[in-house]
């Protein structure tokens, strides 16, 4: 079950007293928490790290919050320190392992901004692992698209056996809605090209 318990901090952004129950500061309307990767596509290193400082921060006195354990695996990840967003990500998934999003981006972690095809085994198998369970919370077209792409990268192009095939994925992630900015959105979140044959 999520943990509701509001928090005070400071906004990352200008340092004023917020509490992590709002969405925007009151003083200069950025945003509290992190809640998607969409959310620090625009930040610069420099502003990310500022985030992360403050998150890290409240942190100290409440390990077990949620979105704030969120927030900073998103800034952990827009910086490319996938082992430390990982880490932030699985507390997430301890504190509420009913949210889809929190094991999305743990998958993208295990990749570690390389393409499946050149990530360990293990690897690509915990991240099958995650997206799975993010699909049996709700289905949605772009996890099932990772999914494809996870088995077609690794599976197919080294004539590897898997069950369902990556064709199935994709005609699911069809099924479910997703979109051509949902792929841009993937690729550009796991810094690799798109395949050709998931076009």
């Amino acid at each position: 079950m999520q943990n509701y318990k509001i928090i005070d901090i400071s906004c990352p952004s200008c340092g004023g007293d917020v509490q992590t129950d709002m969405k925007h500061c009151k003083y200069c309307g950025n945003a509290i928490t992190i809640t998607t990767f969409a959310d620090v596509m625009h930040f610069n290193p420099l502003y990310s790290s500022k985030y992360l400082s403050n998150y890290e921060n409240a942190l100290k006195e409440n390990p077990d919050d949620y979105q704030v354990n969120v927030s900073a695996g998103i800034c952990h990840l827009k910086l490319s320190n996938y082992e430390l967003a990982q880490k932030y990500f699985e507390q997430a998934i301890l504190d509420n392992p009913y949210h889809t999003d929190t094991y999305f981006y743990a998958a993208v972690c295990k990749l570690q901004g390389k393409k499946a095809f050149l990530t360990p085994k293990k690897r690509v198998d915990e991240a099958i692992q995650l997206i799975n369970t993010a699909l049996s919370i709700e289905e949605r077209g772009i996890a099932y698209f990772f999914s494809a792409y996870l088995k077609y990268d690794f599976y197919n192009r080294k004539a590897l056996n898997i069950r369902p095939f990556y064709d199935v994925d994709l005609e699911n992630a069809i099924t479910y809605g997703v979109t051509e900015e949902d792929k841009r959105f993937l690729f550009d979140l796991l810094k690799v090209q798109q395949p050709s044959a998931l076009n």
